[in-house]
């Protein structure tokens, strides 16, 4: 069940649809269409966090909507109280072929239900870890009691990488009021979370915290291991990893570092299942299967694992899901300019009487439709919630002069697409 809409957060899905994007929060309360895989993935225990991890694979050209299903299945996992982490494959930051930079970007991409925005989500996760294993509720003094009561119960969970928890442990001890000295505080803070991400001097950690490592190319995929553990420790479902391969990122690498990259997948692939509470969604293009020198296709054992994208509507039990297989009816295309008709009379109530009735806003979006080609290199679904923003935008600003029946739909059309298209 989704949380309710308040003013300032309808404001802020209109700003990001009236950008052409899809919101970080909010999007269930528009979406139309994925209902059914997100549905499933409940009902086939993704999120149930007890049972061993899940790998599934999105194939979707440019356009098809894999960015506005990833914000589905983040809003699905908070649901289900696990932690998320979007990352951005590329040949540049985050590659495969070096899992210690990916490792390092789900760390930094974290987030959690609890987001406040007045700290960084690991520091949000290793608060609340502390608080709740130490039965410490939020406003409660972190107490050496509360501190050593999370630290046994840390520290006893010898399935977590024991440098992770003695870093853990030194953060925890970062709260104790002999500890609590303003910028010594935030410094020692900041340096121990550079550990987490594998930054900083290795020297130096061993000196004040006695550990023997730091994240490397060597211990990265064990690393990331131990953090989905000490989710699950610390009170969350799990862990979510929402990969999304920048297109066409492997066609421009070495061949060795394609190989490496292969390897390292085909490692996750393998080893998921041993990780209670941990879902990867890895999203790419259709060539990544399909490319006969830098696709899967070349490489038997990991194109055998995932398989090929089919030409059928995506279910949860499907190891690849083909967003290209999905042909959207006019009717969802109308739920949604409908939907997000709603949005606006939560985030502009004085202005509510001048949108559109029903009728009138099915027959505009079936002219909008009528004007787009099916051929069109644009999917229809941008054009459509652009061109619906728009539409309400020209409405609530006109005071009442306009309304849908009088806009000119070719025009607006034309419109809609020559700034997609520049943009």
């Amino acid at each position: 069940m989704s949380k309710p809409l308040n003013q300032k957060d309808a404001r802020s899905v209109i700003a990001s649809l009236r950008a052409g994007i899809p919101p970080e929060n909010g999007v269930e309360h528009y979406a139309v269409g994925n209902e059914k895989l997100i549905r499933g993935m409940s009902e086939e225990g993704f999120f149930d966090g007890d049972g061993g991890g899940l790998i599934r694979f999105v194939s979707g050209a440019w356009g098809r909507g894999k960015t506005h299903l990833f914000r589905q299945l983040r809003g699905a996992a908070f649901a289900h109280k696990f932690l998320v982490a979007d990352v951005c494959l590329n040949a540049n930051s985050a590659t495969m072929n070096k899992f210690q930079t990916v490792y390092a970007e789900i760390v930094r991409n974290i987030k959690c239900p609890e987001d406040t925005g007045s700290e960084t989500p690991l520091q949000t996760v290793l608060r609340v870890a502390l608080r709740r294993l130490g039965d410490a509720g939020e406003s409660a003094e972190i107490t050496g009691a509360v501190f050593n009561a999370a630290n046994e119960k840390l520290m006893r969970d010898q399935s977590l990488d024991l440098d992770f928890r003695k870093m853990a442990a030194a953060y925890w001890r970062s709260f104790l009021p002999e500890f609590n000295q303003g910028a010594a505080q935030a410094e020692a803070q900041a340096e121990i979370l550079q550990w987490f991400t594998g930054e900083g001097n290795l020297p130096n950690f061993k000196k004040n915290y006695g550990v023997s490592k730091i994240a490397n190319k060597d211990n990265a995929r064990m690393m990331f291991t131990a953090f989905a553990g000490f989710a699950r420790l610390a009170g969350y479902g799990g862990l979510s990893v929402l990969f999304d391969e920048a297109e066409q990122s492997y066609s421009v690498i070495r061949k060795t570092a394609l190989k490496d990259m292969q390897n390292n997948l085909l490692s996750l692939i393998n080893s998921v299942e041993n990780t209670a509470g941990l879902l990867l969604i890895y999203a790419t293009t259709p060539d990544f299967y399909a490319d006969p020198k830098h696709g899967i296709v070349a490489y038997g054992a990991l194109s055998g694992r995932i398989g090929q994208p089919q030409n059928k509507i995506p279910t949860a039990t499907q190891i690849v899901w083909n967003l290209d297989a999905i042909e959207n009816t006019l009717a969802e295309y109308q739920q949604c300019a409908r939907k997000i008709r709603e949005i606006y009379r939560i985030a502009y109530p004085d202005g509510a009487a001048q949108l559109p009735d029903d009728q009138t806003l099915n027959n505009f979006i079936a002219d909008m439709r009528g004007q787009h080609s099916d051929l069109a290199s644009i999917n229809f679904w941008r054009v459509l919630v652009k061109s619906t923003v728009a539409c309400f935008d020209a409405i609530r600003e006109s005071e009442g002069e306009i309304t849908a029946e009088k806009i000119d739909v070719k025009k607006h059309y034309d419109q809609i697409i020559s700034g997609l298209q520049e943009g």
